[in-house]
Order: structure tokens, then sequence, then C-alpha cells
């Protein structure tokens, strides 16, 4: 039994004997254990009971249905897990998520779940949760996700991978882990740099590298912003923008790229008016940083000749 708030999230589930034959159940107060780890319904909370029962460890899943786990950042698709929908990195350094699925039906199925979490590196869940004086495994029933939500005062270490366990019992005896590929924390955003004469630039013609200030086109822009960026952040895509400020996105928007350069095109720029080339920047993780130029006025009227007096 357990309860679930309205943001989806569920308590600690709370085990009891409940006896019955159709209508009313009557709670069953008896403490000996009904399986190999000892679980009882008398025992005080996160502890259990002696058992003389041994659990048995199925490597491989020995011929029963096996699970895969995928790690998840966004906690409404938990309601609808999409198969082959995993992510790699993760902003967040304060939960972990995933779901799982049966992904080869034998004639054994899983009766029960528990889940933890641990570093991706190793076969047992550890880095987060110290076994000696506190529960490692939580119990999940037949709820196929969990959300896994860090102790106060407890993060986990960004660029370190962290892996959501899953152990699924076939029977009160046997049971085998499974563990999803990792999600390598990452909680900075891309960053500009701080090297002088590196910018963010708009160009007379395509593979100029010398910053403009005035140009005669009307209907694109080339720029470029090499090395603006901090390339220690795992960026992943970027976005340009062109607008009447800096920052801003209010002309064009380009589709998501990887080059660090690109041509804008099929604008229609008025003359006398300066527009700002803008980039936002994604890393892998979700994280975004904007950099901008400092603006190309638009130039189309020729000089007018004068006269020379001697």
């Amino acid at each position: 039994m357990w309860a679930v708030n309205g943001a989806s999230r569920a308590a600690p589930s709370i085990p009891s004997w409940f006896w019955g034959d159709g209508g009313e159940l009557e709670l069953v107060r008896r403490c000996s254990s009904y399986n190999c780890e000892g679980h009882c319904v008398c025992a005080a909370q996160d502890k259990m009971c002696s058992t003389s029962q041994g659990c048995r460890f199925l490597d491989n899943g020995m011929g029963n249905s096996s699970l895969a786990v995928r790690d998840t950042t966004d906690l409404k698709s938990l309601e609808s897990p999409v198969l082959g929908n995993d992510v790699d990195f993760s902003p967040f350094d304060s939960f972990l998520a995933a779901s799982w699925t049966v992904t080869n039906t034998k004639s054994t199925q899983p009766v029960r779940y528990e889940f933890s979490a641990g570093r991706s590196s190793g076969t047992y869940p550890t880095g987060i949760y110290t076994e000696s004086i506190e529960r490692v495994w939580f119990d999940a029933g037949s709820v196929m996700s969990a959300v896994i939500t860090l102790p106060k005062g407890r993060e986990l270490t960004p660029g370190l991978s962290y892996s959501v366990f899953v152990r699924a019992w076939y029977d009160e005896n046997t049971y085998n882990i499974y563990k999803s590929d990792g999600t390598l924390i990452d909680i900075t955003a891309p960053r500009t740099t701080s090297l002088q004469g590196v910018a963010m630039k708009e160009h007379m013609e395509s593979g100029d590298r010398k910053d403009i200030d005035y140009q005669h086109h009307v209907d694109r822009i080339y720029l470029s912003w090499r090395n603006v960026l901090d390339t220690q952040s795992r960026l992943l895509t970027y976005t340009a923008y062109t607008s009447t400020s800096p920052g801003g996105f209010s002309i064009h928007a380009s589709s998501d790229m990887t080059a660090t350069n690109c041509t804008v095109s099929g604008l229609s720029l008025e003359s006398g008016t300066t527009y700002y080339s803008n980039v936002l920047a994604y890393n892998k993780a979700g994280l975004v940083a904007w950099t901008f130029s400092y603006g190309v006025q638009i130039d189309v009227t020729a000089p007018v000749a004068g006269t020379v007096e001697d």
C-alpha cells in the first residue's frame, strides 16, 4: 500500500498482510518473514525479521524474462514510457528517474520489483547509499517506473554517471538485477569565452574572418562564432537568430545546427537599421547560453560625389 500525491510522486510502500475471502480484508499481524530477505509486517520501519531462507541470484536471467531500464528526466513521460526513449545526460543533481519494460517474455515473469540507484560503473548500487546504515532498495510492487530523490543534503556528483538499478523478483527467493546504461550529471550551462578578440562576428562574404560594422546586402547575413562558447560544456546544437536587439529573435530563427558558422538568408533588411546576430547554444543536458554580436548596420546608399577646389 502506498500513497500518490498530485505531482504523481509515490510515498514508500507500507507492507502488510491481509486475510480475506472476498468482501472485507482483515489485517494479519504475523512476524514471520515472507521472503528470503526477511521482509515482514511487524518489524520497525526499514528493518527486517530474521529468516533462514537463502536468496538466489540468477545471473543473466537464467531463462527468465529480462528487463530493459531506460533513464529519463521528463517525469511526465513515466505515465506512458516510450520504447527506446532514453537520456544520457541530466542537468539535475537531486534525483534520478527511469522506467523499465520486459524485453524477452519467457515462461517466468517478474512478480514484483525493487529499485535503487548508484554509480554506473558498478554492478550493484553504490556511491549514493551506505548499505550498513540505510536502506538501499525500495519497493515498486508491480509499478514499472521510479523517481529516486536523494536525501536532504546529498547531491549527485557532476561529471559522474549514475544508473537506476531494478531488482526483479521471480518468486519469494529468486531475483536478478538490471540497470540502465547511465545518466551523466551536467549542471553547468555553456559559457562564453573570456579570450580577447574571440567574439561572434558578421562578415561581408562567406568564408571571411574579419568582423564588419556595415554591409550592403539586404537579403542575407554571414556570421560565425568559432571558439566563442566553451567546448568543455558538451555542446550539442546551436540556433541562430536575427533581431534588432542583442539577445532578440524577432526577425529570423534558423534550424538547429552543429556548425559554428552559417548564412542567414531570405531576409528583407532595411537600410540604416542595425541588426544583431544571436546564437542560443544547447549542451547535451539541455542547458543553454546566449551569445550575440556587436551588430551590423545596413547601408545601401552610395557616397555622394563632391568637388575639389584648388
